[in-house]
């Protein structure tokens, strides 16, 4: 008996010799099939101390399919698959990588961030004193959105939206699968352990527009009495969970050549697409509006946008403003609009300006060939070049939109045109000095500083000449004498002439 054991179990070892044969004969592949458990870590940096860094999982994936051989994944929530639908992203090109090019990846975490009730937050690091990164916990599959709250010392800066991706992929000509790490900010996918974080101060800008409707930094194209329309764009901070003092507020004195009026040109605030219009004293909800000597102070209140889920989201301001006769040409006004925001105990200012001034045409009326200064002339101005044509001394013009008036030139042949904004003009003599013909030229002047070499200051300066009328003599002048004096001699000859003949005719 006990040798028929021995032999039993020399088979059932020779039996496991033979299995562990066959499974080293196996391809590699077959021993590296993935269970969908795997999981990465991920370095994030560019931070600052204290930074609270959250990741939401916004993509989750159903376990390994090993009978099929499938991942199947989804969008986390109902409302973020909605509003990524809404944009153009669908489970059938959110994952393609020439779909989703660096701006569309950017869009999609933008969108990401503004529906993240529900989703569940995978893991929450603080970053370390003196410290400028974290490292996160260990991800499964799927996708996290990178959402970074500053902390009360890293004031004004806002961060960027970052995606960190823990995917299946199958491999190449095979059915197997594997589990790669990839980031995603700016550039779509990269396949990395390493996030590096970018963030923005405040962005803080002030435009006019010309008279084109384009984006413009100085108000060239308006005259005096014109409005000019003004727009502030900026960001609402994104603050810490405990800021001391969250500070945002937006403010603009119009300086030299502007007066602002809010009832008759009221302010508009959009935040994140709704337009809100302000009135003084009035209680906007998330902000407060008040107007002061010349212009306004815009006083947001931040836990309340905040509250909204509206951090970080963009902030127009419009309005307008009459230019007046003060917005000088050689000297131009600089009109500036400020910042203040903060969320701590320093408040931080940010200031952009826009330069107020208007165009002259000085204009020196001389002698053409003396080039002595001519006083007495008077010049119509217009905008186009038909209304200079029909424009005469007994109606120059007046009361129509073409006409821009009308100047004298003093003692010293000079007269000025001011307050024109940018644009092409007509210039025309109505009245000659005496003595003087009138100029039948009709002069066109293009104001523009920037194409035109001979605008300088804001200032275009002309010389025109005037020639001097024929004269006929006058009567007791030399040369009447001289006619008079000829004709005496002339009449006196021919009787002298008479008297002879009739004397020689009587012999």
């Amino acid at each position: 008996m006990a040798r028929k054991k021995s032999w039993g179990l020399r088979g059932l070892l020779a039996a496991f010799a033979a299995v562990l044969v066959a499974l080293a004969a196996l391809p590699a592949t077959a021993l590296a099939a993935v269970t969908g458990n795997e999981t990465y870590q991920f370095t994030i940096d560019g931070l600052q101390p204290r930074d609270k860094v959250d990741l939401y999982q916004v993509v989750t994936y159903d376990p390994y399919d090993a009978d099929a051989n499938t991942f199947t994944w989804d969008f986390a929530t109902d409302d973020l698959a909605a509003a990524l639908a809404e944009a153009g992203f669908t489970k059938s090109n959110y994952n393609d990588s020439v779909y989703m090019t660096p701006t569309r990846a950017e869009q999609a975490a933008e969108i990401m961030a503004t529906k993240l009730n529900g989703v569940a937050v995978a893991d929450t690091q603080t970053v370390e004193t003196e410290a400028t990164s974290v490292t996160t916990d260990s991800l499964g599959v799927g996708q996290y959105l990178v959402v970074v709250t500053p902390s009360a010392d890293t004031s004004g800066v806002i961060y960027q939206y970052a995606i960190l991706n823990v995917q299946p992929d199958k491999v190449a000509e095979s059915e197997d699968w594997e589990i790669n790490p990839y980031v995603w900010m700016g550039d779509a996918a990269v396949e990395s352990t390493q996030l590096n974080m970018k963030s923005n101060e405040i962005p803080f800008e002030k435009t006019t527009t010309d008279d084109g409707n384009n984006q413009a930094s100085r108000t060239d194209d308006y005259g005096v009495g014109e409005k000019v329309p003004f727009t502030i764009t900026t960001k609402v901070p994104t603050y810490g969970d405990n800021v001391v003092n969250p500070t945002f507020t937006i403010s603009d004195v119009m300086g030299t050549g502007l007066i602002f009026d809010s009832d008759e040109n009221p302010v508009t605030v959009t935040i994140d697409e709704t337009p809100y219009t302000v009135q003084q004293g009035v209680d906007a909800g998330y902000f407060q509006f008040k107007e002061d000597k010349n212009g306004f102070t815009i006083e947001f209140k931040y836990n309340v946008l905040k509250a909204a889920n509206l951090a970080g989201a963009d902030v127009v301001v419009s309005y307008t403003a009459t230019i007046t006769s003060d917005a000088v040409q050689t000297n131009p006004a600089t009109n500036s609009a400020t910042l203040r925001y903060s969320n701590g105990p320093e408040v931080n200012t940010s200031s952009d300006s826009v330069d107020v001034y208007t165009f002259a045409i000085n204009l020196t009326k001389v002698d053409a060939d003396t080039s002595h200064a001519l006083p007495g002339a008077v010049f119509g101005l217009y905008t186009t070049s038909q209304a200079a044509q029909e424009a005469t001394a007994d109606n120059p013009g007046t009361g129509t939109g073409t006409f821009v008036g009308t100047v004298t030139t003093g003692s010293q042949g000079e007269a000025s045109f001011e307050d024109l904004g940018e644009g092409t003009y007509y210039l025309k003599e109505l009245d000659a000095p005496e003595g003087y013909q009138l100029d039948g030229t009709i002069h066109t002047i293009d104001l523009n500083d920037t194409t035109n070499e001979s605008v300088a200051g804001y200032v275009l300066s002309q010389t025109i000449t005037n020639t001097k009328t024929p004269s006929l003599p006058v009567t007791g002048g030399e040369g009447t004498i001289a006619i008079t004096a000829t004709g005496v001699v002339l009449i006196a000859g021919a009787a002298a002439l008479i008297v002879r003949a009739r004397r020689q005719h009587n012999n």
